[in-house]
C-alpha cells in the first residue's frame, strides 16, 4: 500500500514538547498509486469477504468483516457496572473546561444532566478552539477552587502550570480524548489512549469490507487534537494488514475550517484525483454538508463515505443514503456520565479504578440502525437510568 500525507494549508498542530510551535504551509499533495482491482464504489454494505485474495489475506479480509459484523449491533449495557454502595456525595461544583466545536458543547449538554442528577452545579467555561483560550480557561479553573475540573482533546502541555496548580491544591482532574497519562493530579483519563487505535482500525475494516478490498481511500485527520491522531494511526495499521492492495492518502485539516472550507479542500481533492472511491473522516463536524458539496460538484457517485461520530446533519445524511454510508460510534455522550461516576466515587472515598479503565463500547451506525439513533445520540439507550441506578440518585 502507498501512503501519502498531504496538507492542503498550514496546519498550526498541537506539539507535546516543551514548547507549542506554528508550522509554516506545506508541499503540493502527491498522487496515490491505483489500486489495481475495479475502483468503482460498491453497491451497497456487506460483511462478505472479498472473493479473492489479490488485495489481503483471507484470512485478514475474513477478521475485518467479522469484526464488522459484531459492530453492527448497537451495545445495550454501560462498561461501568458496580453499585456506588454509598451515598452520593452532594452539593459538588464541576468545572467544564468546553472547546468551541459542536461535538464539545453537545458534550457540555450531557456532563449538566450527570451533574443535575448527582446534585452538583455544572460551570462551563469556555475554551474556544486554540492552545491559548485552552490555557486561559485552565487558569480560570484554577482560580475558581472549585471541587474539580474536567477538560478534553488538548493535552496537558497546553495547562501544565495550571494543572500543578491544581494538584498543589488538591482539586482533582479528569480529562477526554487526550493521550496523556492519570497523575500529576489528573485522576483519570476516559477514552484515551487505548480507545482510539481500534476505533481507527474499525472504520479500516468497514472500508475493507464495503469495497471488497478495493478501496482507494483519502482519510480526513487532524494533527490539532493528538487523540485523533492515534485514530488515523489505528486506521492505517489496520488497513495496510487487510486492504494491501488498496491506496491510502492522508488530508490533514485544521479545526477552524471544519464544514464548508474543509469541504471545498476535499472536493478539490477527488477532482485531481478521480481513482479515490473512499472518504474517511476522523471527526464528525470535520464533513458537515460534505454529501451536498459532493452533490454539488457531480461527485456523490464516485466515492462513499465514513465518518466517526454524528451530528444532526449528517445524521440526515446518512438517512438519506446518499454519498455518507456509515459512522462509527464511540461512547459519546454517555462517555460524560463515566466521568460523573469516576468523580462521585473519588469524592466518596470508593475506587474508581473499575470506571476509569473501562473499555470503550464501539458500534457502526448505517442507513439500516439508524431508527431511533437521535441527538444527541447515546450509544447505549437508556444509559442515564443505569447511571442513576447505581449511583442510588
Amino acid at each position: 500500500m502507498k501512503f501519502n500525507r498531504i496538507s492542503r494549508k498550514a496546519v498550526c498542530a498541537l506539539i507535546v514538547a516543551s514548547s507549542l510551535a506554528a508550522c509554516s504551509s506545506d508541499s503540493k499533495p502527491e498522487a496515490s498509486t491505483p489500486a489495481p482491482a475495479d475502483t468503482t464504489p460498491a453497491a451497497a454494505a456487506t460483511t462478505e469477504v472479498p472473493a479473492t485474495t489479490d488485495n489481503g489475506s483471507a484470512d485478514a479480509a475474513a477478521a475485518a468483516a467479522a469484526a464488522v459484523e459484531k459492530a453492527l449491533i448497537r451495545p445495550t449495557q454501560i462498561e461501568v457496572t458496580a453499585p456506588l454502595g454509598v451515598a452520593a456525595p452532594k452539593g459538588k461544583t464541576i468545572d467544564w473546561i468546553q472547546c468551541s466545536i459542536p461535538a464539545c458543547t453537545q458534550l457540555g449538554g450531557a456532563l449538566q444532566e450527570a451533574t443535575d442528577a448527582l446534585g452538583w452545579t455544572l460551570n462551563i467555561i469556555d475554551g474556544g478552539i486554540t492552545p491559548e483560550t485552552i490555557a486561559n480557561g485552565w487558569q480560570l479553573a484554577v482560580a475558581n477552587k472549585h471541587d474539580a475540573v474536567i477538560g478534553s482533546g488538548f493535552p496537558e502541555v497546553v495547562f501544565a502550570d495550571s494543572l500543578k496548580a491544581l494538584d498543589a491544591a488538591k482539586i482533582p482532574v479528569v480529562l477526554l480524548n487526550v493521550t496523556d497519562e492519570p497523575g500529576n493530579g489528573v485522576i483519570a483519563v476516559i477514552q484515551g489512549t487505548p480507545a482510539y487505535g481500534p476505533n481507527g482500525a474499525l472504520q479500516a475494516d468497514w472500508v475493507t469490507t464495503d469495497s471488497k478490498g478495493s478501496a482507494n481511500t483519502l482519510y480526513v485527520s487532524t494533527s490539532a487534537f493528538p487523540v485523533v491522531g492515534l485514530r488515523a494511526d489505528g486506521f492505517k495499521a489496520e488497513y495496510e494488514k487487510v486492504c494491501t492492495g488498496c491506496t491510502l492518502d492522508k488530508l490533514d485539516a485544521l479545526p477552524t475550517d471544519f464544514g464548508d472550507a474543509l469541504n471545498t479542500q476535499i472536493i478539490a481533492y477527488l477532482q485531481s484525483h478521480p481513482k479515490v472511491n473512499y472518504v474517511v473522516a476522523a471527526v464528525s463536524d470535520m464533513i458537515t454538508g460534505l454529501n451536498s458539496a459532493l452533490a454539488g460538484a457531480s461527485l456523490s457517485d464516485q466515492v462513499r463515505v465514513m465518518t466517526n461520530d454524528l451530528n444532526p446533519a449528517l445524521a440526515e445524511d446518512l438517512k438519506a443514503d446518499g454519498p455518507l454510508k456509515a459512522a462509527t460510534i464511540l461512547e459519546n455522550v454517555n462517555v460524560m456520565w463515566q466521568i460523573a461516576d469516576v468523580l462521585v466515587r473519588a469524592f466518596a472515598g470508593v475506587d474508581y479504578s473499575a470506571t476509569a479503565n473501562a473499555p470503550s463500547n464501539g458500534w457502526i451506525v448505517t442507513k439500516a440502525t439508524i431508527d431511533g439513533f437521535v441527538d444527541p445520540y447515546p450509544m447505549v439507550e437508556d444509559y442515564q437510568a443505569e447511571y442513576k441506578t447505581l449511583w442510588g440518585v
